[in-house]
């Protein structure tokens, strides 16, 4: 799915920002996320919209502990807001991350080990287009001062203008859909393109992992689902130029 991207530089009624240790940066722009900074997006009716924001610890000695606060301002009817960080992808219903990363001076979670390092800031759009607008927080556990706000606003009026790094697909579809033993991603690729293809469980654990080529036009994707508990899961494509998910059901 495509995410539109653009960013509001403004300073809301404070003189200046506290020092922090922490810079975030989104993965997917050249550009560094400054406190209470607004970014707007653009979303299509039942696709998920990711915005992945890499997190640096500034500190020139100090290891410091990171963790995320999502807050729901506003949420179009039907759409939902998760997140994923700190190793692991969280439901609706978690607002605080109950993992954090540890980052050593000058570290940054792109850098870590293992998947979800960095956060990806989710959301799901309902039937049909709508605003909504959620703020992130990233915080030093041991130093609450020590944190960067910024807010997610989708659909806005103020969104007239596109900052965009297309990926080489924008969009798949999984069917069936709530699914029991089997199931087909199907896509369109603009170019071949070698892609990484992953499920994760509602915990956020990799319960399956496969590389793809995916060939310029149509292409199709086998799942093997039988051995799955029911529940929620979300499938990933990952390449060089960017990332989409999308939720599935197994009944």
């Amino acid at each position: 799915m495509k995410k539109n991207l653009l960013f509001l530089f403004t300073v809301l009624g404070f003189v200046g920002f506290s020092q922090t240790d922490v810079r975030l940066n989104i993965m997917s722009e050249t550009y560094t996320i400054q406190p209470n900074d607004v970014i707007y997006l653009r979303t299509k009716p039942g696709q998920i919209s990711i915005v992945e924001v890499d997190i640096t610890n500034t500190s020139a000695t100090t290891t410091n502990y990171y963790k995320v606060k999502r807050n729901d301002v506003l949420l179009n009817t039907g759409a939902t807001a998760n997140f994923c960080f700190g190793g692991n992808c969280y439901l609706e219903t978690i607002l605080e991350s109950p993992d954090a990363d540890t980052l050593a001076a000058g570290q940054s979670a792109s850098a870590l080990k293992g998947d979800n390092k960095v956060l990806s800031a989710d959301l799901t759009e309902g039937p049909a287009v709508g605003k909504s607008e959620v703020q992130y927080t990233i915080f030093n556990i041991n130093v609450p001062s020590d944190k960067v706000v910024f807010t997610l606003k989708y659909n806005a009026s103020e969104a007239v203008g596109i900052s965009e790094k297309s990926i080489s697909f924008n969009e798949f579809d999984i069917f069936p859909n709530p699914a029991k033993e089997t199931a087909i991603i199907s896509l369109n690729s603009n170019k071949t393109i070698h892609t990484s293809m992953k499920i994760f469980n509602s915990l956020g654990e990799v319960v399956m992992q496969k590389e793809v080529t995916l060939n310029e036009g149509k292409n199709k994707i086998d799942l093997n689902i039988a051995d799955f508990k029911a529940g929620l899961y979300f499938v990933s494509l990952k390449n060089t130029e960017g990332s989409i998910s999308k939720k599935l059901i197994i009944e």
